[in-house]
């Protein structure tokens, strides 16, 4: 027994209902897809795109390279952090709109949402960008839909082009539930935003079933930061840390892998913290952007999605499962992402050898020989 909507084969998680089998997993919200979108073709000028900066030529030919592909097949855009490969698929929304297509943007993390919503709806200035996630679901129609991908229920059947970013990132990875909502809800094509693809999207590449464009360089042309390592154990760790924050001038970021150990180094070294169960966290991430706060413990929240301008990173426990070579990479992309501040510094303290950190190294150090022309 499986649900065609959810994907559930759990026999345990279904009841039969007046002669019918249902799915508990999905009931509480199967009622809300039935939905009446609105598809328009939209003129040159509603659907034109306006941008502060110019993208660069690696930026135009990858933008071009996706636009493209997407007639033909799905796309995997491969770009490393801070790339701009948000700024990638712009033309190829476009031309979906101009077709009356209807174009949804799913993202894993609900943070994310309402901040890249206010940036399309300035970017789309004449277009209604709507935003839906937990907590924002008055509206959930638009000409242009930035959606959690636990709201593509609401979408079955309805989306002709998905942006689907950060596949790898919690919780869309390894949920058989939210990549078949992703299936349910597309009639056309999709494409896969990552700077760090899963090895079953890197076989469909090559396989022929999925495009792929690379772009391993970042517009300011500067390579990525690689990691300083140390090994040694917790209490030596901590000398260090105590050490190196009291020389440190710029905002810095703490990486602990658990809520556990953030509280306890937060009172440690009396510094704020932002975890999942932080009651505050907007306020949080405000107060660091605003330069209030100087440094911020953290668990892998802050991996992705929320871009700081001029920091340094450190991460406790580099060697923790928690931190796999995609989060390692993520976190250590949070350095050096403003063009004004292209540069900075990234502290991986380890109590044992690790393989994502190897993993990591090797990835950073690739994606460099790009930019150094090796």
């Amino acid at each position: 027994m499986e649900c065609h909507f959810c994907g559930n084969q759990n026999k345990h998680a279904f009841f039969n209902f007046k002669g019918s089998w249902r799915c508990r997993i999905c009931i509480s919200f199967i009622h809300q897809m039935e939905l009446d979108l609105q598809k328009r073709h939209l003129s040159m000028h509603e659907s034109e795109y306006e941008l502060s900066f110019d993208l660069t030529p690696a930026q135009q030919r990858a933008s071009v390279a996706i636009s493209n592909h997407i007639k033909h097949q799905d796309v995997l855009v491969e770009a490393v952090c801070g790339a701009g490969k948000s700024e990638l698929v712009l033309k190829s929304i476009k031309t979906a709109l101009l077709q009356g297509q209807k174009v949804v943007w799913a993202i894993p993390r609900k943070q994310v949402v309402l901040q890249l919503q206010a940036r399309l709806q300035h970017i789309f200035k004449a277009l209604n960008v709507v935003g839906v996630c937990e907590g924002h679901t008055e509206q959930v129609d638009g000409d242009l839909i930035v959606c959690t991908t636990h709201q593509l229920f609401r979408y079955y059947q309805k989306v002709d082009l998905l942006i689907l970013d950060e596949p790898d990132a919690f919780p869309y990875k390894d949920n058989p539930m939210l990549a078949r909502f992703v299936e349910n809800a597309v009639l056309g094509r999709i494409i896969y935003l990552t700077a760090t693809p899963s090895v079953a999207m890197l076989a469909q590449v090559k396989n022929k079933k999925l495009a792929h464009v690379q772009l391993y360089v970042r517009p300011h042309h500067h390579p990525l930061c690689e990691p300083i390592i140390t090994i040694c154990s917790k209490w030596f760790m901590i000398l260090k840390v105590v050490r190196l924050l009291a020389r440190q001038t710029k905002q810095t970021l703490i990486f602990v892998p658990t809520i556990k150990s953030a509280q306890l180094y937060g009172k440690l070294f009396h510094i704020k913290v932002l975890t999942s169960r932080s009651e505050n966290k907007e306020a949080i991430v405000q107060s660091f952007i605003n330069l209030e706060i100087q440094f911020l413990i953290c668990t892998t929240i802050l991996e992705r999605g929320v871009t700081f301008s001029n920091i340094d990173v450190l991460v406790l426990g580099g060697d923790h499962p928690v931190f796999d070579m995609a989060s390692l990479i993520q976190i250590s992309g949070r350095v050096g992402r403003d063009v004004k501040y292209p540069s900075g510094a990234c502290y991986f303290f380890l109590n044992a050898k690790s393989k994502a950190v190897d993993q990591c190294l090797t990835y950073i150090k690739t994606a460099n020989s790009y930019v150094c022309g090796v």
